[in-house]
């Protein structure tokens, strides 16, 4: 199985209502296989702050992918032919 990568990027403030902006990138291989921005639901103090709340809105989607991803390849063995 190729190696899963993610890249969670914020900009802080980034909205005219000073909301930051979270993007991610999940890696597999050579190619992207998601790549998400959305604007933060909440107002940060601080670079630092924005940080850990992209980190922890784009944790679901990491973790759900990593999920889908490991379910996906154990059917694909159970149901290999030949």
């Amino acid at each position: 199985m190729n190696i899963l990568k993610w890249y969670v990027v914020v900009a802080f403030a980034a909205h005219p209502d000073f909301k930051s902006h979270t993007g991610v990138v999940i890696t597999m291989g050579h190619g992207a296989l998601i790549s998400m921005p959305r604007k933060q639901k909440l107002n940060t103090r601080n670079t630092c702050e924005a940080e850990l709340v992209g980190a922890d809105d784009m944790s679901i989607l990491i973790l759900w992918t990593k999920l889908f991803l490991e379910e996906l390849y154990s059917r694909q063995k159970y149901f290999k032919t030949g």
